[in-house]
């Protein structure tokens, strides 16, 4: 089992120049570990994609308000109705995603479990097979669910937004900033996981270097 150890990241990018300043003027980023299985885990991720919170967690309640709770989910995931989908507040496409979630660990009953024993590439890899699920939403659960210590997710908007700043790189395109935050990045490995955090706090609390 991995362990974030913050003490330890964060005398590590202390030493960094351009982030050392978001380290020693932010308090240590505040991470809620999530011990939910892998498999729960995704479906909150797909029910949740492209809504509010508020909009997403009413619509987790009540799907799982209106599951049996003596069936194994991924049998639920599959044989659940249209209609049933539906009335939980789940569209077509997301019902789709469901359903190819539950079918592939049906068939990878171990990989829970395996995962602890994956790189992070491997997982990545093994779960963007699913239909639905994308890089991003494997990186959020290598980060919260499975603690994984060098995640960096370039993709994630307010990550990029906080890494373009810094390294102020707002006149470069797209692609270059991406390319330029990813590359200066390594500098923070093995604790890119933390670098991270520290990005999404920083934009969250509008601290001004």
């Amino acid at each position: 089992m991995y362990q974030l150890n913050f003490e330890v990241a964060k005398s590590f990018l202390e030493k960094d120049p351009i982030i050392s300043n978001l380290v020693q003027n932010l308090h240590s980023p505040d991470i809620k570990p999530s011990s939910m299985p892998i498999l729960e885990e995704l479906v909150n991720a797909i029910i949740g994609q492209q809504l509010s919170t508020a909009s997403a967690s009413a619509i987790k309640k009540k799907f799982f308000a209106n599951i049996p709770q003596n069936m194994p989910l991924t049998s639920i995931l599959m044989d659940m109705s249209e209609i049933d989908y539906k009335n939980s507040g789940i569209s077509n496409q997301k019902m789709n995603y469901l359903r190819s979630i539950g079918e592939y660990f049906s068939q990878n009953k171990t990989i829970g479990d395996d995962m602890h024993s994956m790189k992070d590439e491997e997982i990545i890899s093994e779960l963007t097979k699913i239909k639905g699920v994308g890089e991003w939403t494997v990186q959020m659960l290598l980060i919260f669910n499975l603690h994984r210590p060098d995640v960096f997710p370039i993709n994630d908007l307010a990550i990029l937004q906080s890494g373009v700043k810094l390294l102020s790189l707002e006149e470069l395109t797209l692609k270059e900033q991406k390319n330029q935050l990813m590359a200066y990045a390594e500098n923070w490995a093995p604790h890119k996981t933390v670098a991270s955090l520290y990005l999404w706090s920083w934009r969250d609390k509008k601290y001004v270097i």
